[in-house]
């Protein structure tokens, strides 16, 4: 073999490995996206006997969030037995992930759907 074709041959193949090493990781993150939307379109509330809830539609940020759940279920209204569920038309971020399951992981519940459709409302 001559120098150029061994270094040629070197060049293209860990050009190779690197687009392979780039593909992998980016299918990753397309099935995580893809597992996290399906997720949130997927579930439906289910209340518990003697338990109320309360629907909250429209746009939710971290910060709108965090102020809702801290009157919410701020001690002076004496909230203990109701759920709170989040129609909302996109998945949550993480930052929206992340306070859920800080307050009342098991009073929050997060639809992805919209208030509009009646098969969304059901659910929730």
């Amino acid at each position: 073999l001559k120098v150029h074709e061994v270094w040629s041959k070197l060049v293209v193949f860990v050009v190779f490995t690197m687009i392979l090493g780039i593909l992998g990781w980016e299918a990753n993150k397309v099935a995580m996206l893809l597992a996290k939307k399906n997720k949130y379109s997927l579930l439906s509330y289910m209340p518990l006997e003697n338990r109320g809830h309360v629907l909250v539609c429209g746009h939710m940020n971290d910060d709108t969030m965090k102020r809702f759940f801290h009157e919410f279920y701020h001690p002076d209204h004496k909230i203990n037995d109701t759920d709170v569920v989040i129609l909302n038309n996109g998945a949550p971020t993480d930052a929206v992930d992340r306070i859920m399951r800080v307050h009342r992981v098991a009073k929050v519940v997060y639809l992805e759907g919209s208030y509009m459709a009646d098969k969304d409302l059901t659910r929730a």
